[in-house]
């Protein structure tokens, strides 16, 4: 994958990840909706309400509620516009734990793109039901597949770092400069939803006037 189509951004938890994922997605198409496999974790559906975005529902397992669906999935992918979201769990869904296999997850985000249709995956239990590197090999095949897409990773569960809201999200653009337009505006909301560290040349810049500054007070 090309770094320079990448965007990233601190989170808080993969809650404010997703937040700010649908933030975005909002500003770029505020007339999106949100196709979301029920059930789900509730926040999914809570955060978009708060946001006053449409949500489109299908049943994620099948009608015998024992496996995952692909065949609900693509029908309400049907429904779909381009620029519309699509809410993909990563690895364990919650709360079924019964995922979708990893070809038909390929083949459902390949349908999604064709649509024009962003996925946002949720990956918050990464490591957890399968051994890590075959997670993460997992992930890294379906963002490198994709044109665009949200990814978003907590640390809470696969980290154990609950309490410190540990969470990150990246951004998949077609090009350097839709990359590079993702970062500036998802730093921007960020900071007016609650601040985020400096990114590596400003963290250098004020790590810089932090070293002037303590110069200073020894030298007085």
């Amino acid at each position: 994958m090309r770094p320079e189509v990448v965007a990233a951004v601190q989170s808080v938890g993969g809650t404010g990840g997703i937040r700010l994922a649908l933030e975005l997605a909002q500003k770029a198409n505020p007339k999106l909706t949100v196709h979301l496999g029920v059930p789900s974790w509730p926040n999914h559906q809570g955060i978009c309400d708060r946001l006053k975005i449409p949500v489109s529902t299908y049943d994620y397992l099948d009608a015998q509620g024992g496996d995952a669906s692909l065949e609900n999935a693509l029908a309400s992918l049907e429904k779909a516009s381009s620029g519309d979201v699509l809410i993909v769990h990563g690895p364990c869904h919650n709360p079924t734990g019964l995922d979708l296999h990893n070809q038909a997850v390929g083949e459902l985000l390949t349908h999604a793109a064709a649509k024009g249709v962003i996925p946002l995956i949720d990956a918050a239990y990464y490591g957890l039901g399968n051994a890590l590197s075959d997670d993460m090999t997992a992930l890294r095949a379906l963002i490198e597949q994709l044109p665009e897409c949200f990814l978003i990773m907590s640390g809470s569960k696969a980290f154990g770092l609950y309490r410190d809201r540990i969470g990150v999200l990246f951004i998949k653009s077609r090009d350097k400069q839709s990359a590079e337009l993702a970062q500036s505006t998802a730093e921007i909301l960020a900071r007016v939803n609650y601040s985020a560290p400096a990114g590596p040349r400003r963290a250098g810049h004020w790590h810089n006037i932090g070293g002037r500054e303590t110069e200073s007070r020894l030298a007085s």
